[in-house]
């Protein structure tokens, strides 16, 4: 099932798609012989749900971000929406973002 229109909001980068790290009571090792879920078990959903999220639209997907923190410092895009908008691109489906700050170019 599909929607002309998709609206993804609030993508913040390690908010949502929400980022899972390891457990530091019951490691991943750990989970996987207990049969539960590891990190990256739950980072593969994560994007699998995103990735379902963005695929469901027949016309346009509109990812949004806020572009300031609650300090007023500019965030800087989610890595899932820089993701999407290079497939989109290739595809010629993605129109030029505006550029984003300088801090979210250099490495961490």
């Amino acid at each position: 099932m599909g929607a002309a229109v998709v609206f993804v909001c609030g993508m913040i980068e390690r908010h949502f798609p929400q980022y899972h790290r390891e457990d530091p009571l019951l490691g991943d090792a750990g989970r996987r012989r207990a049969g539960l879920k590891t990190s990256s078990d739950l980072q593969r959903e994560e994007r699998s749900l995103f990735d379902l999220a963005v695929t469901r639209a027949t016309e346009q997907v509109i990812l949004s971000y806020p572009r300031f923190d609650e300090t007023a410092r500019r965030r800087c895009p989610p890595c899932f929406s820089r993701i999407w908008r290079s497939r989109l691109s290739r595809c010629g489906c993605a129109r030029d973002p505006p550029a984003p700050p300088p801090h979210c170019l250099t490495q961490k």
